[in-house]
């Protein structure tokens, strides 16, 4: 289910689809981690010290009831890992999504015609 997550301030970071059971885990006992997933680079490897045992990182969601204007109670998710949570992936609202699909096409299309042009130029060692 698409969810907005929220900073501590009330600050939007961005919309994640989290399955249900996920969203009844946070219900029943307020909170939930997820972990993020980073690239592995080319330098990884040398910055992880011998012998260190790391998990991955987690951005940890809590739930807030919030008292609504009709007197209602909203839940709404918030986490303090602000900065870890623009890590996730993000879920792309249904305005957004023709615009996403029309970058990810434009950069595969770049992509090859770059490509093309590094082995008619014989610059292809690499590829």
């Amino acid at each position: 289910m698409n969810t907005v997550l929220y900073t501590t301030d009330f600050e939007p970071i961005t919309v994640v689809d989290l399955p249900m059971w996920m969203l009844e885990h946070i219900e029943k006992y307020g909170a939930c981690k997820v972990a993020v997933k980073r690239p592995v680079t080319a330098d990884f490897i040398e910055k992880v010290a011998v012998g260190t045992v790391e998990g991955p990182e987690c951005v940890t969601i809590q739930q807030a009831r919030l008292k609504w204007h009709d007197g209602s109670i909203k839940t709404i998710l918030i986490t303090k890992d602000e900065v870890l949570a623009l890590s996730l992936k993000p879920e792309w609202l249904p305005g957004q999504r023709l615009q996403i699909q029309n970058m990810e096409v434009a950069i595969g299309f770049l992509g090859k015609a770059l490509k093309q042009q590094l082995r008619k130029n014989n610059l292809d060692d690499n590829l």
